[in-house]
């Protein structure tokens, strides 16, 4: 079965065969350089976006792969997709930020057995988006899956928990990862840059995979 996350994956790996970033794939292929970036493939209504056939037949050309290889790769990707019952924090938690232990782990009563979903990390969990305060990249009602396992590279969306306001838990976009901060992308659509101090942070793990 085709879904979202499989083509993504697949425009990931071809990326990574051709030794270039999502964003270096497009600007290869003559498109904008965000046009893979993580951000994107979510709407700011929560919708899932896909890439467009012509960008797909851009990046096939640009790279000098066919349709079939494509496909070849989202037929290997397909079967090794494990999956995990993970935990699942239900929208109707009353303390989000008292969910976690200092290291990011669920933690407390709140938590509920959620069904298989195809993830590779046995320690990722889920978040039923309570609210607005995830907004643009999640609104009320979405489910998003945590990895703290997963690496994190520039594109890839975060939670992140703040010591700062006490507890704080945010949805970032990264845009870079050194050795004393992070450097984000804000909620705001036209904010600027935010700089993240290592020490204000408690911790923060890639946000794998998400469900409407």
């Amino acid at each position: 079965m085709l879904t979202h996350r499989l083509i993504w994956d697949a425009i990931d790996k071809l990326a990574e065969r051709n030794g270039l970033s999502a964003s270096g794939l497009a600007r290869q292929a003559g498109l904008d350089p965000t046009t893979f970036n993580r951000s994107k493939r979510i709407g700011k209504n929560g919708k899932q976006r896909w890439p467009t056939t012509e960008s797909l037949s851009k990046v096939l050309h640009a790279t000098g792969m066919t349709l079939n290889d494509l496909l070849g790769e989202i037929e290997v990707l397909a079967p090794t997709q494990p999956s995990f019952r993970v935990p699942i924090l239900p929208r109707s938690s009353s303390a989000l930020h008292r969910a976690f232990d200092g290291n990011g782990k669920p933690a407390g009563t709140d938590w509920l057995v959620g069904e298989a979903l195809p993830v590779s990390d046995p320690t990722a969990f889920g978040v039923e988006v309570p609210d607005g305060r995830f907004q643009p990249y999640f609104r009320p009602g979405n489910l998003f899956v945590v990895s703290p396992e997963a690496s994190i590279h520039g594109g890839d969306l975060v939670l992140i928990q703040l010591r700062t306001p006490l507890g704080s838990l945010n949805v970032r976009e990264i845009l870079d990862v050194d050795v004393g901060a992070l450097t984000v992308k804000p909620a705001e659509e036209n904010g600027g840059v935010e700089v993240i101090n290592r020490r204000d942070i408690g911790w923060y793990s890639r946000i794998v995979f998400s469900s409407l």
